[in-house]
């Protein structure tokens, strides 16, 4: 399947229509699910969700301050139209989305170029500066097999 970038559309979805995406998800054979906290967009293209991401807000309260970031997670595109600058174009419309907020994610290697090109940049998952949270959930992965990378936009 082939789709011209002009015919899309970047949406936030909320309420009822998250069940949309996380049908979307599923028909994909992705395993996320959007909930009500998360900050979920979606491209439609004639309609149709063809791609979706949702940015995750945590927060940690400490005694001295509050630390906030974002997760940018599910992120996926219809698998027949992979390749085709969908997700780029999903990416690049969410950017001022997450604005400065830090933001992480763990793209699986092979798609390191795709995430630096919004802005992400490894990290050393060793740096004591990244919240205890990512650290954690990026070692849960690895101690899993799987190949992904940290990276994070500041």
């Amino acid at each position: 399947m082939s789709i011209a970038i002009s015919d899309c559309k970047v949406e936030r979805v909320e309420g009822p229509s998250l069940q949309l995406v996380n049908k979307f998800y599923k028909s994909c054979r992705y395993s996320a699910k959007a909930g009500r906290g998360d900050l979920v967009f979606c491209v439609r293209s004639k309609g149709i969700i063809i791609a979706a991401l949702k940015l995750v807000p945590q927060e940690i309260q400490s005694i001295n301050a509050s630390q906030s970031w974002l997760f940018l997670r599910g992120m996926c595109v219809d698998p027949s139209l992979r390749g085709c600058g969908v997700g780029q174009f999903l990416l690049q419309s969410i950017a001022d989305e997450i604005g400065s907020t830090a933001s992480y994610c763990f793209p699986f290697t092979h798609l390191e170029r795709f995430y630096a090109s919004i802005g992400f940049v490894l990290r050393d998952p060793s740096d004591l500066t990244i919240p205890p949270l990512v650290r954690q959930s990026y070692e849960r992965l690895i101690s899993q097999g799987r190949k992904v990378y940290l990276m994070t936009r500041q």
